[in-house]
């Protein structure tokens, strides 16, 4: 009896992932490019504490995840984006954003505080950078680093489109010093409601 029940199991995981694997691969056959600003997600301009400057053009690391996730929570919206990423010289670029919005235009602080990650209006960003040799990755956050400061801007928020444009000065996590600000941020992408 127990083998029975292996076996089916077995064999409706073997059944199902191929028919999600074709139902996404699917999916994005059947719908057209999307045109985004400048053929990206995230664009921005980043300035390190040491003069380097990065003009980041970014799209999702996994082209069938590429759209954020909006959802509703008591009356607010929760909107958080996958990892948006940009290579260059060897070097991988990796941005995250996650808020706490009203469902429509509005202006929002970045979180310095952990007590207020998705629990008051605002938001989030996260930037790691991941060396040839991995010998120097850098990350820089937001969340749980005081002295943060940003805004992020929704210019709109339809049914399937995300636009808007942010900007901050985050310290490097853990800190020692180094900050990393980032000037004329923009997203426009499209986004998957799940509420």
């Amino acid at each position: 009896m127990w083998g029975f029940k292996t076996q089916t199991r077995e064999l409706a995981l073997f059944t199902a992932v191929p028919l999600l694997l074709f139902a996404c691969s699917h999916e994005e056959a059947e719908k057209p490019a999307e045109i985004q600003t400048n053929g990206y997600a995230i664009t921005a301009d980043l300035e390190f504490s040491s003069g380097k400057t990065v003009a980041l053009k970014a799209n999702s690391v996994i082209s069938f995840l590429a759209d954020p996730c909006v959802t509703k929570n008591d009356g607010d919206t929760w909107v958080w984006t996958h990892t948006y990423q940009m290579k260059e010289e060897g070097i991988q670029y990796r941005i995250c954003l996650k808020a706490m919005i009203k469902d429509g235009t509005g202006s929002y602080n970045l979180y310095t505080n952990k007590e207020d990650y998705l629990e008051k209006q605002g938001w989030y960003m996260e930037l790691t950078i991941k060396s040839k040799d991995r010998s120097a990755d850098e990350h820089y956050q937001s969340r749980f680093e005081e002295g943060g400061s940003g805004k992020l801007i929704i210019n709109s928020l339809t049914s399937d489109r995300l636009n808007g444009t942010f900007s901050a000065d985050i310290p490097m996590s853990p800190f020692n010093g180094d900050r990393l600000k980032i000037k004329d941020g923009k997203i426009n992408t499209k986004i998957k409601r799940i509420n």
